[in-house]
């Protein structure tokens, strides 16, 4: 008689993963990516960027036309079982940002959403909803939310609930920024763009994530952090030892952690060794002054000086922690340059070449 395994019961995360029919969050995300810009790459190339996710909604039962709700801070998705499609709802941020009525938005005699009239913030909320999409599985012929299946009748699952939710939004901001910035434009544009640029020394690139972020409509942040994800994973070569810095004062320190308000990192674009030393990467919430007390001190002149300057160049000695046997920091040189953000007096964009520090 064979011994009977009793298997393990899945936790809240494998039911999830289980309901979705994936493996990973990871190749959850690969396969919305992927199945969403298949739709957008069969229409006419002349139609994107910017990528207009309203055109190709329709092929996942999605309706095209929002609704408009005050009293949702943001957006939400829901299964409608009447229509038999899902309904995207864009909440008070369309007031704040437009000052227009979703009717006024759309014209349905066009026959597509002229979603060229939201705001960059509104593309990507919408584009987050879209995600959403894929996190509902069907059953009985009815579609389900697999966050809430997946923690039904299980107990204290809050935290675990509050984890998968957390998890769900990330993933969604992540397939949102790729469906709104594909990887492979994106590649295309930078290295014309850079090739396009005879002296590097003197690149304003500031200016030139301006002009990605005008081409694929959405905002400066949402086009770095596309350049930054494409560089780690070594899709996009940058210039040697180039670096950027996106700063802001804020109180969030990591995905749902709040602390002190103070100028934090938002995104870092680094390479990832310079001079032979390899470089760790820099997550989103790392307070400023952990880049060095020189480092520091320069932005608190810097911020000292209020708006009299908008821009300028920079020298400045920079802490960064190195991948080693041990846990260590080295002191850098950051050569380059700063500007504030025109329409935000509390971010702050640096750029520049990293090298060895030499103590004068």
């Amino acid at each position: 008689m064979g011994i009977r395994i009793k298997s393990r019961p899945l936790t809240s995360h494998g039911r999830y993963l289980s309901l979705l029919g994936t493996k990973s969050l990871a190749d959850l995300e690969e396969s919305i990516v992927a199945r969403v810009l298949d739709c957008v790459r069969a229409l006419p190339r002349a139609q994107f960027p910017p990528v207009k996710l309203s055109k190709v909604v329709n092929n996942f039962d999605i309706e095209p036309i929002p609704r408009f709700d005050p009293s949702i801070p943001d957006g939400r998705l829901h299964f409608d079982s009447t229509q038999n499609r899902f309904l995207i709802t864009l909440g008070r941020e369309l007031r704040r940002s437009c000052g227009y009525n979703t009717a006024d938005l759309f014209d349905p005699e066009a026959g597509v959403t002229q979603d060229r009239l939201l705001t960059r913030r509104l593309r990507f909320t919408y584009a987050h909803e879209v995600a959403h999409r894929f996190c509902y599985f069907e059953e009985n012929g009815h579609w389900s939310r697999a966050l809430r299946a997946a923690t039904a009748n299980r107990g204290p699952a809050l935290t675990d609930r509050r984890r998968l939710e957390l998890n769900e939004e990330q993933l969604c901001n992540r397939v949102a920024g790729r469906l709104l910035v594909p990887r492979d434009l994106l590649v295309e544009y930078i290295h014309q763009r850079l090739s396009s640029n005879s002296d590097l020394s003197v690149l304003d690139f500031q200016k030139e994530i301006r002009s990605a972020a005008n081409l694929f409509e959405v905002s400066e942040d949402c086009l770095l952090v596309q350049l930054q994800r494409a560089a780690e994973r070594d899709q996009l070569t940058l210039p040697s030892n180039l670096c950027a810095f996106s700063l802001r004062l804020s109180d969030r320190s990591g995905a749902s952690q709040r602390a002190a308000r103070t100028l934090r990192i938002q995104i870092a674009l680094l390479p990832s060794c310079v001079d032979g030393v390899q470089l760790c990467r820099i997550f989103p919430g790392l307070a400023a002054r952990h880049l060095g007390p020189a480092f520091s001190s320069w932005l608190c002149d810097l911020r000292k000086s209020g708006n009299k300057t908008r821009s300028g160049q920079l020298n400045v000695p920079i802490t960064l922690h190195t991948n080693s046997d041990r846990p260590s920091s080295q002191l850098f040189t950051l050569s380059g340059w700063w500007k504030n953000n025109r329409t935000d007096t509390n971010s702050v964009l640096l750029w520049g070449f990293l090298g060895q520090y030499k103590n004068k």
